[in-house]
């Protein structure tokens, strides 16, 4: 008997590997996936320099009421502007168990720290490296903060 239609040989055979189809839809998923998350990544990674702000501006708030309990007036003095808290307030800082030394936001350049003692608010605002453009602003006498960062 005679067969019409001819069986290829390697029909029993599996298929290994993938498809180019199959592999672009996997780059075109992890692509999409990977442009939703970034914005994501991007938000709490400005909101953790901004927790490093927080505890350097606690820091300051720290100090600043310890030595206001001491010497009856702000460390900063009764005006504004910027205060540097180097040599004079390290030791104080030290006491007080604050770590200025591994902190991005004490590197010099990184930011300023203003304390307005007749607002009584500490500013911190981030000037360079990738604290840049993250403010924040603690109220003294009630400790909240108000914090602003890039989008």
């Amino acid at each position: 008997m005679t067969w019409l239609i001819k069986i290829p040989a390697n029909i029993n055979k599996k298929r290994t590997g993938f498809t180019l189809v199959e592999l672009m839809v996997v780059v075109v998923v992890v692509a999409i996936l990977a442009a939703a998350a970034m914005p994501i990544y991007k938000f709490a990674v400005n909101r953790a320099y901004a927790s490093e702000g927080m505890a350097a501006v606690g820091g300051i708030r720290a100090a600043e009421l310890v030595w206001k309990a001491e010497y009856g007036s702000y460390l900063a003095g009764s005006t504004t502007g910027d205060v540097t808290y180097d040599t004079v307030s390290k030791p104080l800082f030290d006491w007080l168990g604050v770590d200025v030394d591994n902190n991005s936001w004490w590197t010099t350049g990184n930011a300023t720290f203003t304390v307005d003692t007749g607002a009584g608010t500490i500013t911190a605002t981030g000037t360079g490296g990738k604290i840049a453009d993250i403010t924040l602003v603690l109220d003294m006498a009630n400790g909240t903060w108000t914090k602003t960062w890039p989008a």
